[in-house]
Parts: C-alpha cells; structure tokens; sequence
C-alpha cells in the first residue's frame, strides 16, 4: 500500500507540508473571508463598494513591494547549509525591497488622492504598502526556511487580527470603510511582530554584507518579477475598478462581494504552488518530467470540485453569505470561480519556473492576461454589467494559464536538450 500511495503522488514530503499549508491558509482564509463579510454586513453596500476600490488601489500601488521578495525563498533553500550566504543574500534583498517601498510609497499617495480618495483613506494606503511589505517579505523567508507552520500561522493571525479589529471599532460605533482599509493593512506588521517575538527568524541583517554587485544581481532577478507583478495586479483589480468607473458604487460592492466569495476556489493549488518553489530548487532536472504531471493533476483534483460548487449553488451560496443586501452578487459568481480556478491551476507552472529560477514567462503570461482582461472589460462592462465584468476577467486568467502551460510543454517535453537547458538556466541564477 504504502508502495502504491508513493507511486500515485508526485511527492509524500509535498503532500504533508501543502497540506499543512493547506491547512494554515484555509483557516486565514476563511478569516479573511469573514472579515469581508463582516465589512460587508457592516457598511453599506456604497461603502462596502468605496472599501473594495480603496483595496483595489491599493494592491496596485503595492505591486512592486509585494513581488520584490519574491525568489529570496529559492536562495534561502539552495543555501541552507551556508548561514553566511544566507544572511548575505539576505541583507540585500531587503534591502532592495526598502528602497522599491519608498519609491513606491513616493509615487501611490499622490496617485491615490489624484484618483478620489482623502484622508484617511490615504492613510490607509500607506499602512497597506507598509504592511504588505513586512507581511510578504516574512512570508518568502519563512517559506525559504521550510517553515510553513509559521508562515500559515502568521498569515492566520493577520487576518484574525484585521476581523478582531473591525469587529472591536463596530461595537464602538467607528464603521468607517476608510478606518477598515487602516486596519486591513496594518494587521500584516502586527502580526509579523508577535511571530518574531513568539517564534524568531535567526537571519542577522549586516551592513558590511551589503554590496553594489549583489543588489544588482537581485534586481536582475526580480525585473521580470517586477513587471509580472504590476500586469498581475491590474489584471486581479481591473475589472472592478472599472466596475467602479463604469457603473456605481452599489454594483462594486455587489461585485466585490462576489469576488470575495470565489476567492476560496484557488486556496488548495496555491498552498502546492506554494511548496513547490523550494522543492524544485533542490529537484535533480531529470525528475522534472515525471515530477510536474503528477503535482499538476493533484492541483486540479483539489480545484475542479470548489470551482463545481460556487457555480452550481451561486445563488444560496450569496445568500446565506451576505444575506439579502447583495442580491446582484449571485449572478457573477459562477464565471468567477471558474476564473479563480484557472487562477489556482496557474500556480502550479508558476512555482516550477520561480523553482528554476526563470521567472521571464510568468511576466509575459500576466501581460497577456492583463491586455485582455481590461480589453475585454471594456467592451463587455457597457453592455453585460456585472457579468461583463467576470467573464472579461475569466477570459484573462485562461489565456494566462494557456500561455505558461504552452510554454511549460514545450520547454520540458518537446524542445531539445531541454534538461540541460534547465539546468544551464539555474547555473546561470546562482552565484
């Protein structure tokens, strides 16, 4: 038996730790997800809908500082041996991410008032970017460390905080969309603090360790990331800022309301994506033919049944979820999920060529996702409303997995010496 379960699964080590990912993040999710249905029950839908927006703006302003520590994780596990080397690539990296968080904040606050927003809602873009950069920067550490128990701890006690919080200001009588969005963002940083306290990371940060040559050689990996991840997130908010734009409040909080609900779709893929970075870092390339097949279909056995569900039971789904104040959220849920589903079949590719250090792809996969989701949207908004919307972004995310996927076949499976080239690319990567 035991023969035959290490023949049926790519990987039992894979298994267990996306497992205990799994477990982690469903449960941050899940809170997560109540914190926007308490948002939602909370405000109106017109502020809900402000409060999405407010977030929407808010994961583009921050695109630089979320992908920038994206790849210290493959370092960290290549390295495991060399605390040195470790520290040394380190130091530097966050010491890069620092900068892309000045640089961003510099440019997003002016943005954001530009674009509507005052206040405090300023101030709540800015706790955003500070709280996505500590959040996603301990979480790629933790990641490269092979400690996802405290990854999915921390990420669980974010988002635990942020409902705790929102909860606790409601029975004060502060129910303010833009007291929410400080909240969301500065619930990341908190958590990171205790987790540090609670269980610390021995990573020393040194001056003298920091230097021109390996600041460059991080920006030289993370460009494509850099990129990829400001065409993520236009794609990922697009179609409800234009939603936003393009019709009224009440429809983007209806909107965002259904997107908050097909969210949980893309939770089990993401936690073996997850895994799956610091594994094929260390994966010999001659396993990778026989290792890919076998960790794809267990994301898509764990994928198809949610997507399944949210699209057979759209509309007590909504229901039972928001009540009677959201009654054009059913409609779009459907081809939402769908979406979402091929978001999270989207992840196993990504990790494999993050793994490899090749990150170039998933920067033309998002750009192409991105052209026409908005292009897309735009057309289909005017005319099909909130439906429009979701199958302009559901159009998006198949073209972004056909892409990569395509490329993934050919590179592995059709084009010659592709091992070697493989493993060319990772010489090429490291140091």
């Amino acid at each position: 038996m035991a023969s035959r379960l290490r023949r049926a699964v790519p990987d039992l080590e894979l298994v267990r730790k996306s497992a205990v990912v799994l477990s982690g993040f469903s449960v941050a999710r899940l809170l997560g997800f109540l914190f926007a249905v308490a948002a939602a029950r909370l405000l109106a839908p017109a502020d809900f809908g402000r409060m999405t927006y407010a977030l929407a703006l808010a994961a583009i302003a921050g695109v630089l500082i979320s992908a920038a520590p994206c790849g210290l994780s493959r370092y960290l596990a290549r390295h495991r041996d060399d605390l040195a080397l470790q520290e040394d690539y380190f130091g530097n990296w966050m010491t890069v991410v620092a900068l892309l968080l000045v640089a961003s904040t510099a440019v997003a606050l002016p943005a954001a008032a530009a674009l509507g927003l005052d206040g405090l809602m300023v101030v709540g873009i800015a706790a955003n970017l500070v709280g996505v950069t500590i959040l996603e920067s301990y979480k790629e550490i933790l990641r490269g460390l092979d400690r996802f128990t405290s990854m999915a701890l921390c990420y669980g006690l974010a988002n635990l905080l942020q409902l705790l919080a929102i909860l606790g200001a409601a029975g004060l009588g502060w129910r303010s969309p833009a007291l929410f969005v400080v909240i969301y963002g500065l619930s990341g940083l908190v958590a990171c603090v205790v987790m540090q306290a609670v269980a610390p990371v021995h990573l020393r940060f040194g001056w003298p360790a920091l230097t021109r040559s390996r600041m460059l050689e991080v920006l030289r990996f993370i460009r494509p990331l850099l990129l990829q991840s400001v065409f993520f997130a236009v794609w990922l908010s697009s179609d409800l800022i234009l939603v936003q734009h393009m019709m009224n409040a009440t429809a983007t909080g209806n909107y965002g309301a259904a997107k908050t609900l097909s969210n949980a779709v893309w939770l089990a893929p993401a936690a073996i994506g997850t895994v799956l970075v610091p594994r094929v870092a260390r994966l010999p390339d001659a396993e990778l033919k026989r290792y890919l097949p076998r960790v794809a279909a267990l994301a898509a056995l764990v994928t198809v049944p949610a997507a399944v569900a949210l699209w057979v039971f759209e509309q007590p789904l909504t229901a039972f979820t928001f009540g009677t104040r959201y009654p054009d959220a059913a409609a779009p849920l459907g081809l939402l999920g769908l979406g979402m589903a091929l978001h999270g079949l989207y992840m196993v590719p990504f990790g494999l060529w993050i793994g490899l250090g090749r990150p170039t792809i998933d920067m033309v996969a998002a750009a192409v996702g991105m052209v026409c989701t908005v292009g897309a949207a735009l057309v289909l908004i005017p005319s099909g409303g909130l439906m429009g919307a979701a199958t302009a972004f559901c159009l998006g995310s198949a073209l972004r997995l056909a892409v990569i996927s395509g490329f993934t076949v050919w590179a592995i499976y059709l084009r010659p010496e592709s091992a070697s080239r493989v493993a060319l690319s990772r010489e090429v990567a490291l140091p």
